[in-house]
């Protein structure tokens, strides 16, 4: 191809009408303008595709750490519960005790329903059951004598039962704690 010369480039847009040109010019414009708008939503297509996927891969990420701890935070939630509902038990059971001393009878009867009165010999208790302790025993065990103790160290509820074979840890503290490893077991803690 041969140089165009710039006087006839001159000559040429000159024989080309204004109106002409100007139609050329919008045409050009719109179908630059057209062209840059696909363009814009072509790429807006993809910038959002990629950040759906980005937000789906964060989602099931997510997903997935959650259907993890889900079995992690039900036994939590279960081994909170029984510790809450032995705290309960336990301030219940020794605002009772402190406001019914009779209600140490109870516990002494199930102790000794657990022995056999005959192998009993001496029985601890906080002082202020003690009386109480000798009254129950009294009807229990028909007069035969057991010695009881008012043991300053122990808490009320406590109830320690000596016999010949050993001593049985009866207190109110002591059954609440089976109970835990009871449940404890059960949930396989």
């Amino acid at each position: 191809m041969m140089p165009v010369e710039p006087q006839a480039e001159v000559d040429e847009v000159e024989r080309i009408p204004v109106v002409e040109a100007e139609r050329r010019i919008r045409e050009t414009a719109e179908e630059s303008f057209l062209r840059g708008k696909e363009e814009g939503c072509r790429i807006s297509a993809r910038e959002a595709e990629q950040a759906l996927h980005d937000i789906s891969e964060r989602m099931a990420k997510a997903t997935a750490i959650i259907a993890h701890m889900r079995p992690k935070l039900r036994e939590q939630a279960e081994s909170d519960v029984v510790k809450l509902a032995l705290a309960i038990a336990r301030r219940i059971l020794n605002r009772e005790i402190v406001a019914d001393s009779e209600s140490i009878h109870a516990l002494v009867r199930v102790a000794l329903e657990k022995i056999e009165s005959r192998e009993l010999t001496r029985v601890r208790v906080h002082a202020c059951h003690a009386q109480v302790v000798k009254t129950t025993l009294q009807h229990v065990t028909r007069g035969q004598p057991v010695e009881v103790v008012a043991d300053p160290a122990m808490q009320p509820g406590d109830l320690i039962i000596e016999t010949s074979r050993g001593e049985l840890d009866a207190s109110i503290e002591s059954q609440l704690k089976e109970i835990a490893r009871g449940f404890a077991d059960r949930l396989g803690n």
